[in-house]
């Protein structure tokens, strides 16, 4: 079971079409450019993922 909830509360996946935009219209490194899949994680995804990085089963 993924604890982690996609579309804005945990994180944003973008691939195709809006991936392209939102690569084309921020200033990146070239390796990004060549990625098919693109997540962007909100501050609490992060704090999260973080957080179980953190732990005995880690």
């Amino acid at each position: 079971m993924n604890k982690y909830v996609e579309a804005g509360k945990h994180y944003f996946k973008l691939e195709g079409e809006s991936e392209r935009d939102f690569i084309n219209h921020h200033e990146f490194h070239d390796g990004y450019k060549n990625t098919s899949v693109l997540y962007l994680w909100t501050e609490k995804g992060a704090w999260m993922h973080a957080k179980s990085l953190n732990t005995d089963q880690a």
